[in-house]
């Protein structure tokens, strides 16, 4: 039928009837729709990787942004492995070698029961000095925080939040206070289970302390904004994290 056609109607002109030819007969694949479940699944992967990004940029709301507050609050493993490193001093930095006391003894106490004391034993008895600064070192062994356990780190950590925080003498009740207080808590909870990935029951008691620090925050916020910022500041923790929801 073509060669007909092309016989009569296009007697001189091969080329142009090659050219229409292959426009009449010219196929175009159709566009391909994808499929709904498809779509899906890469809106899905959008919206996990835009959720990623922004908790990228969050801080930890558990840890927070390490302050110069959260900084001082004594770690066990810190503890004990400065006790433990006593034998090569020169290793350790100044922080290090500082040995922290148990059962609250300030400054005044070291000086009465390692320095006065003795100096008044010595004298007024017959007691050898020698074995007198023995005792004193027993005393001192006794006295270290690092013979403590977690829970006597973490009193120690709460009385420097208390220190910190409270807005007159005696405070220990305020909400900037509080929440001081619930961070020692959280921080010490959480090395505890860094350590020990097993223990499930402890992640309860993490997560209820976290939703309790918040709702002491987010009370503190209703009362002054400026404290509140304040206290968030020290803290280290970031605003979103307070106000928004906790996933833990």
């Amino acid at each position: 039928m073509f060669s007909y056609y092309k016989r009569y109607l296009f007697p001189s002109s091969n080329k142009l009837f090659t050219t229409l030819k292959a426009r009449l007969f010219h196929s175009t694949t159709l566009i391909q729709k994808s499929h709904p479940r498809e779509i899906k699944r890469r809106n899905i992967a959008k919206k996990i990787s835009k959720l990623q990004q922004e908790n990228s940029k969050r801080s930890n709301v558990i840890t927070g942004i390490p302050t110069p507050f959260t900084n001082s609050l004594l770690r066990p493993s810190q503890i004990y492995t400065s006790a433990n490193s006593t034998s090569s001093p020169s290793t350790l930095s100044l922080s290090e070698n500082k040995q922290y006391r148990n059962f609250f003894l300030d400054g005044k106490d070291e000086e009465f029961l390692f320095k006065i004391a003795p100096d008044i034993i010595i004298e007024n008895s017959t007691t050898e000095p020698e074995k007198e600064l023995g005792r004193v070192q027993i005393l001192k062994n006794l006295t270290g925080l690092h013979n403590a356990s977690s829970k006597g780190i973490l009193l120690h950590n709460i009385q420097l939040a208390i220190k910190e925080f409270a807005r007159k003498e005696g405070d220990t009740g305020s909400a900037e206070v509080q929440a001081a207080v619930w961070t020692a808590k959280i921080l010490n909870l959480h090395e505890h289970i860094k350590n020990n990935h097993k223990d499930k029951h402890n992640y309860r008691a993490l997560r209820y302390m976290v939703h309790k620090r918040q709702r002491i925050l987010k009370y503190l916020k209703t009362q002054s904004l400026e404290r509140y910022f304040t206290c968030l500041k020290k803290l280290g923790l970031d605003q979103k994290s307070i106000e928004g929801e906790i996933v833990i």
